[in-house]
C-alpha cells in the first residue's frame, strides 16, 4: 500500500474516532477550551498499526485528557438540577 494510501486510513481512524466522541457525554461536559486542546492531542498523537491498534492509541490518548480533567464515571459535572437515576 503507498504511503498516501496508508496516510489516507490514518486520517479517515481519526476523523471516525473524533466523530464518535464528540456525540458522547463525556464530551459534551467538557468546556469549549478543553474540547480544543483534545482535539489538537488526537491530531499530534502519531497512530500506526492496524485500525484496532490506531483506535486503541486515540482511546488511551482521550482516556488521559478526562483523567487530567478529573473525570469520575458517575457525578462529573453534573449540571445542576439535572435529573438523574437512584441506583
Amino acid at each position: 500500500m503507498p504511503n498516501s494510501k496508508i496516510q489516507h486510513r490514518r486520517d479517515e481512524v481519526r476523523s471516525d474516532f473524533y466523530r464518535r466522541i464528540c456525540k458522547s457525554w463525556t464530551w459534551g461536559r467538557l468546556s469549549e477550551e478543553e474540547q480544543i486542546k483534545c482535539a489538537d492531542s488526537l491530531l499530534r498523537v502519531p497512530l500506526e498499526g492496524t485500525e484496532d491498534t490506531m483506535v486503541e492509541i486515540l482511546h488511551t490518548v482521550y482516556a488521559a485528557f478526562l483523567d487530567g480533567t478529573g473525570y469520575k464515571p458517575i457525578g462529573w459535572r453534573e449540571p445542576a438540577g439535572e435529573d438523574h437515576p437512584k441506583f
